[in-house]
């Protein structure tokens, strides 16, 4: 798990993944400001869990209900960042920015979302913001403005970014290591099996999604 401390931004930051697939939407799926919204691990959304400005183009998170986001394109412009301000963000992305206001904590698992924008991400002082990166999935926050960062979390606010599993034991416990490791034998949450000593890496995704928050971007 990465776990930004206040004042910290997003950076750039890939992760191989072995296709640009994107996970199929829920049940229960629908359409709001550009993404496609469903509920994850046993919750159910909907529309009147967020508040859609059409004009000012956000998306404000208003529930803590673990919900998944996709958009549409997942053609990913090429080369890399070094190259090019424009790679590896999406072709064709959203211009609906994220908010999380003050107060809230939002739990989103990212399924393949692409969003270009002034402010694309903003997690406002005194928010939490919960993110999982669905497995496979390719996901780019881009801004637009120079001063403004992919994901915006300034100091008062928490993001952390996890990949699709949990490090808890099947009785939902956390896994706290110990020296480093895996503490003792456990079954995680979604039936993985690990041992005492264990690197924490064992506790990875095998197939773990990508993020790229950018800012500056003009291409």
């Amino acid at each position: 798990m990465a776990h930004l401390t206040a004042g910290e931004s997003a950076s750039a930051t890939a992760i191989p993944v072995s296709d640009g697939a994107k996970p199929a939407p829920g049940p229960g799926s629908f359409k709001l400001g550009g993404f496609t919204i469903w509920g994850v691990d046993g919750d159910t959304v909907t529309a009147s869990d967020f508040a859609y400005d059409d004009a000012a183009k956000t998306l404000t998170v208003n529930t803590d209900k673990h919900f998944a986001l996709q958009t549409d394109d997942q053609t990913i412009v090429g080369k890399t960042p070094s190259e090019d301000n424009a790679a590896g963000v999406h072709a064709k992305p959203n211009t609906t920015s994220l908010v999380i206001p003050a107060g809230q904590t939002a739990n989103i698992t990212l399924a393949g979302v692409g969003v270009r924008a002034d402010n694309p991400f903003e997690i406002s002082k005194g928010a939490t913001c919960n993110l999982v990166l669905a497995d496979q999935s390719y996901n780019s926050f881009a801004s637009t403005g120079n001063v403004r960062a992919g994901i915006h979390n300034p100091t008062g606010a928490t993001l952390t970014i996890d990949d699709s599993i949990p490090n808890k034991d099947a009785s939902g416990n956390p896994v706290v290591p110990v020296d480093g490791l895996v503490p003792a034998d456990l079954t995680l949450a979604n039936g993985m099996k690990v041992k005492k000593g264990d690197p924490l890496s064992s506790m990875d995704s095998k197939n773990p999604g990508v993020l790229y928050a950018l800012a500056g971007v003009t291409g």
